[in-house]
């Protein structure tokens, strides 16, 4: 009776797990909005995301493919963006983009929480502006896998 238990268990549990649509990283394109709490204007931006092979404590996260589709004095399509993954659940994934080379110029930090099946992530940004007429600011941010 017992053997016959864990292998309907087993059976129920691998037929759950094959007709999951659960994504298992978050590589493929995004966007993103970065809504003010302050009264800064809302931008929008589209992306690529790759998601590297964990070290233990986090996962990479390398972006492509950055284009701002709002206009704003902060950053442009040529800003420089890194992230990490905290693995765990939820995990969390950590982004700063900078407008200059070598993390100069503007910098967001943002710090967003990922759905469990990595279609979508929200939080918090803190934008510390001062170049290009960008002033600091801090907000709410979405990502929205689209493909």
């Amino acid at each position: 009776m017992t053997a016959r238990l864990a292998v309907l268990l087993a059976a129920t549990w691998l037929a759950a797990g094959c007709g999951s649509s659960a994504l298992t990283d978050v590589t493929g394109n995004w966007s993103a909005t970065d809504t003010s709490t302050q009264g800064g204007p809302t931008v929008t931006y589209t992306f690529a995301m790759q998601e590297g092979a964990t070290n233990g404590f986090t996962i990479p996260v390398t972006f492509s493919s950055l284009s701002v589709t709002t206009a704003n004095n902060c950053f442009d399509n040529t800003a420089t963006i890194t992230g990490t993954i905290t693995p765990g659940f939820p995990r969390t994934l950590a982004v700063d983009i900078y407008s200059l080379p070598n993390n100069g110029g503007n910098h967001a930090a943002l710090n967003l929480t990922l759905t469990a099946d990595n279609t979508s992530a929200a939080g918090t940004y803190v934008l510390a502006g001062g170049f290009g007429g960008c002033v600091n600011d801090l907000g709410n941010v979405t990502f929205t896998r689209t493909s």
